[in-house]
């Protein structure tokens, strides 16, 4: 597994130019276990060139809260908008099996992004969802049916469990 934390995509994204190929990654674990010290604009950003350039990447990890990005809140301190079109057609085209995100909370924003997803990653077989400690079953099961009505793929099948020690 190749792990790619927050100051490896600030160094891509300053460095300029085109991003590398990766033709042998299969497995991608993108943040960190912490919450990230930099901007989600830039993981938005080069998620849609990493995505494409990885054509036999499978499993996509997100850690470490980088799903959190508000729509509008990377404007205001950046000078070019993040295109979310961009996001959706990389993903559309990507050939991700499985998608893990850590940390989700089930807040409007991240149902909001993953609507994105789930609703793009058309090859998708498994949706896993780690929540922080201290959701109830209650919610979890909640997340897990919202997330349900989102899968443009019907085989597609969706865990929700409590982040473990």
């Amino acid at each position: 597994m190749v792990c790619v934390c927050v100051c490896v995509f600030q160094t891509l994204y300053y460095r300029g130019g085109d991003m590398p190929v990766f033709n042998n990654l299969i497995c991608l674990s993108l943040g960190s276990d912490h919450k990230p010290r930099g901007s989600p604009y830039i993981f938005w950003k080069l998620l849609p060139s990493l995505l494409l350039n990885s054509q036999n990447l499978q499993t996509l990890i997100i850690k470490g809260l980088v799903h959190y990005a508000k729509e509008g809140s990377c404007e205001s301190v950046w000078t070019q908008p993040i295109s979310w079109d961009d996001v959706s057609e990389s993903l559309s085209l990507c050939g991700v099996k499985v998608l893990e995100i850590n940390g989700y909370e089930g807040t409007h924003d991240e149902l909001t992004h993953m609507k994105r997803f789930l609703r793009k990653l058309s090859r998708l077989e498994m949706v896993r969802v780690i929540t922080p400690k201290g959701v109830d079953d209650g919610e979890r099961y909640r997340f897990r049916t919202d997330l349900l009505h989102l899968i443009a793929t019907p085989k597609c099948e969706v865990q929700v469990m409590e982040e473990s020690v």
